[in-house]
């Protein structure tokens, strides 16, 4: 058993984890169909096999004498369960429902490994296996380590495939010592001082319209709306970014920011993305690297969607080519995060790619997408581009969104990666306006029916972590 301190991001997410709806939103499920037999021997041994090599997937995370510390084990074996449904029946919904309880599980962040497994063994030839992680100990490139690695191990163990295992360049834990003397030892101060310009722009152009005031307490519970954009429209959709010699990924947070814009009245969209954060020695190890940073994109109502995707490309390319300073580390000398700066993150983009059915000898597995019954920030938008579709998801808080009007935001995207490709130099003022409901915020809301006590009843069961009093510096929520 070995310790260490805390990556900065691990910090980060350690913060947003002291209480269990927090903890529970940064779950990441993995949810993959397997269609032939299925070998849960091999699958078993696979998955302990990615726990030895990986350093990162035996650490667990607890308080030590006032300090947050990382706790390393020698190996530990994968909590694995199975459900034998066969001959049961049972309807897709309930498949569903068991597929939900499995994702949402709680993981305890002091016990490694973080990652379970539950395979449901539906019918002869049909089977679901779901992976529950913690973003502590995994993020994007990661995931896409970890399911190559599960292929060779899980053919290697069902049908005895030798296979020459690449051994990591670095372990998580060296990674993070080496981060540790960067952004201590002063390397880290012009990306500090540029992180810290992004902060305040993002934070000066919040789009209160949307969002409700800054005030509003956040919450944790939330629900995702899901679009799907089929082959023909997602060709069109590529066939614009490559005569715009934009990437996919430009062209996806340009039409998120133009539908910010539109519905939230701002002409400066502040936006939470996601970057890799990964240097070249450090694309082969797993663990928590990616960090979230803010970025503001100018949308211009005048203008075509071409020129808002040429500008959310530039800002793209500007921020992802530095290293991620995370909030509470931007300035060494404060002992807490601005209360401004809690809210830049409010509406985030995500954009991953997913392969299609992967042969792992025998057995035809294919990733599905996995239920979302929590919030990381007030709207955030995921898309999971494969290669015959695009997956829009919507994910909203509860406490601050109808769903109402989160159905409208998820409208008014396809609206505009509809009419932005088929007309890129039109003004985005021109395009098909969204039938909005009004207020949009939970928050902002006026206009109401029923009695006083019954609508403050509704509030706090919508938003018991809401701000109830505030009175001589102290905060007291509805609970």
């Amino acid at each position: 058993m070995t310790q260490r301190l805390l990556s900065p991001i691990e910090e980060a997410l350690w913060i947003e984890c002291q209480d269990e709806s927090g903890s529970a939103a940064y779950h990441v499920p993995y949810v993959l169909r397997a269609d032939g037999d299925l070998d849960v021997d091999a699958l078993r041994a696979a998955l302990d096999d990615l726990v030895a090599r990986h350093d990162a997937l035996r650490t667990g995370f607890a308080w030590h004498e006032g300090a947050a510390v990382a706790v390393t084990e020698p190996r530990w074996a994968v909590p694995f369960e199975v459900v034998d449904l066969r001959g049961d029946d049972r309807s897709a919904g309930e498949v569903s429902a068991l597929v939900a309880q499995a994702t949402g599980e709680t993981l305890d962040l002091s016990r490694p490994p973080l990652l379970k497994c539950t395979v449901l063994l539906v019918e002869p030839g049909r089977s679901v296996v779901c992976l529950l992680l913690h973003h502590l100990v995994t993020d994007g490139r990661s995931r896409e380590l970890l399911f190559d690695d599960l292929v060779r191990d899980y053919r290697r163990h069902a049908l005895g495939e030798s296979a020459e295992v690449t051994a990591e360049l670095r372990s998580y834990r060296e990674w993070s010592e080496s981060w540790h003397r960067s952004l201590d030892g002063g390397e880290f101060e012009e990306h500090r001082r540029f992180w810290r310009t992004q902060v305040a722009d993002a934070a000066d152009n919040r789009p209160e319209r949307l969002l409700g005031g800054p005030r509003q307490a956040r919450g944790y519970r939330g629900r995702r709306i899901e679009r799907v954009i089929g082959r023909p429209r997602l060709a069109a959709v590529r066939r614009f970014a490559a005569r715009n010699r934009s990437t996919m990924s430009a062209v996806l947070m340009g039409a998120w920011a133009a539908t910010i814009a539109r519905l939230g009245a701002v002409s400066r969209v502040p936006i939470g993305v996601v970057s890799a954060n990964r240097m070249p020695d450090s694309t082969d190890i797993v663990g928590a690297f990616a960090g979230t940073v803010p970025v503001v994109v100018p949308v211009d109502p005048a203008a075509g969607f071409a020129a808002c995707v040429t500008e959310a490309g530039l800002v793209l390319r500007e921020v992802l080519r530095r290293p991620v300073v995370p909030l509470h580390r931007l300035d060494p000398e404060a002992d807490r995060v601005p209360e401004a700066w809690r809210h830049v993150f409010d509406v985030m983009f995500v954009h991953t790619m997913v392969p299609g059915a992967v042969d792992m000898g025998g057995l035809t597995v294919t990733p599905l997408a996995a239920p979302a019954e929590s919030a990381k920030c007030r709207l955030l938008l995921t898309v999971v581009e494969s290669r015959d579709e695009l997956r829009l998801g919507v994910e909203y808080d509860e406490g601050v969104l109808s769903a109402e009007t989160a159905e409208a935001v998820a409208g008014e995207l396809v609206r505009v990666l509809d009419e932005g490709p088929a007309r890129p130099e039109a003004p985005l003022a021109t395009f098909a306006a969204s039938a909005t409901p009004e207020p949009l915020s939970l928050a902002g809301s006026v206009v109401v029916e029923g009695s006083l006590h019954g609508l403050f009843e509704r509030w706090v069961g919508v938003s018991p972590d809401a701000v109830a009093v505030v009175g001589e510096g102290v905060e007291w929520s509805y609970r």
